[in-house]
This record gives C-alpha cells, sequence and structure tokens, in this order.
C-alpha cells in the first residue's frame, strides 16, 4: 500500500512513522526547501503502552526519498 502524507508536523511525522514501521509505502508532501531540513531525520520519543513492549524507546523516522 502507498500512502501520501502532506507535510510533517507533529501529526505528520507520527503516523508517517508509525505506518512506515507496519511495512507501508509513505511518501511526505513538503514545502518547497524544507526536504533539506530532515536530511538527519526526526528525533521521536516514543510511548508504548502495550503489554510485552519496552514502555519508552526513542527512534529516528527517515523522510522517506522520493
Amino acid at each position: 500500500m502507498k500512502t501520501l502524507i502532506i507535510g510533517m508536523g507533529n501529526t505528520g511525522i507520527m503516523h508517517g512513522w508509525a505506518f512506515s514501521e507496519s511495512g507501508i509505502d509513505i511518501t511526505h508532501k513538503v514545502r518547497k526547501g524544507k526536504k533539506a531540513f530532515y536530511g538527519d531525520g526526526v528525533k521521536l520519543d516514543v510511548y508504548d503502552m502495550r503489554k510485552g513492549y519496552p514502555q519508552t524507546r526513542q527512534a529516528v523516522y527517515m523522510l522517506p526519498s522520493d
């Protein structure tokens, strides 16, 4: 499945990361010139309340290449 997400705000980043973790092909549409801003990825502090999973962890979400 391919999914287009408009923007890299809080909602776009979290949904993009979660979808990509579950194997969905993500494309982000960002403002002209903003792609370079996310070149090193976005650092996330993830809080997971599911049983059997680490409660907190850090992740880096890389902006998928075109």
